[in-house]
């Protein structure tokens, strides 16, 4: 009775391992590449574009801003001049609209940092998405069927790095990301 045990479970094994090793059989092999996405992200065409038109507005803005504290600083360095000619009255009026001025500006200037933020969150994952389908492509192209993120790796030869061929590839398909950014549909009011 052991012997007949025994062999069913020698026999069960056998069957299992015939299973796996044919389920194993059916994988490709793994062809890996490595991709630094970081510098692409910073190096791409498009990125660059996206980030100068954004630096140009952070400057306009910035401009906006300190025009508008220097009339607030002078209006400011006013009500306190006229502190002793203004009844009490008047003076307290006064002063909470200027308390209520440097309140809008506040709020404008969070308002629009918040714009800009997003712009520039918006405009990134566009080229996040146009750049994993260019490593999809290139992938493709090479019978790659792992992509590595090179920041995730020790070492690696360099051979297996596609980050030069996905940026010229990508740099001559999607040289520029045209975006609808929020803060243009503000600007545009």
């Amino acid at each position: 009775m052991r012997i007949i045990a025994f062999i069913s479970l020698l026999l069960a094994f056998s069957f299992c391992g015939a299973a796996f090793a044919a389920e194993k059989e059916t994988l490709p092999a793994s062809v890996v590449a490595v991709i630094d996405i970081q510098k692409i992200m910073e190096e791409a065409l498009a990125s660059k574009e996206i980030q100068k038109k954004l630096d140009a507005r952070r400057s306009q803005f910035q401009a906006e801003i300190t025009k508008e504290e220097n009339e607030l600083r002078k209006a400011e360095k006013e009500l306190a001049a006229m502190r002793d000619t203004l009844a009490v009255h008047e003076y307290s009026k006064r002063e909470q609209q200027l308390k209520q001025r440097f309140s809008a500006v506040e709020s404008y200037v969070r308002t629009r940092r918040k714009v800009l933020d997003q712009s520039y969150t918006i405009a990134m994952d566009a080229i996040r998405k146009a750049v994993i389908s260019i490593i999809e492509e290139v992938s493709l192209q090479k019978g790659i069927n792992i992509v590595i993120v090179k920041q995730n790796i020790i070492w690696t030869n360099r051979k297996l790095d596609i980050t030069s061929d996905v940026l010229t590839l990508f740099n001559k398909k999607i040289p520029k990301i045209n975006v609808n950014l929020p803060l243009e549909a503000e600007e545009s009011e």
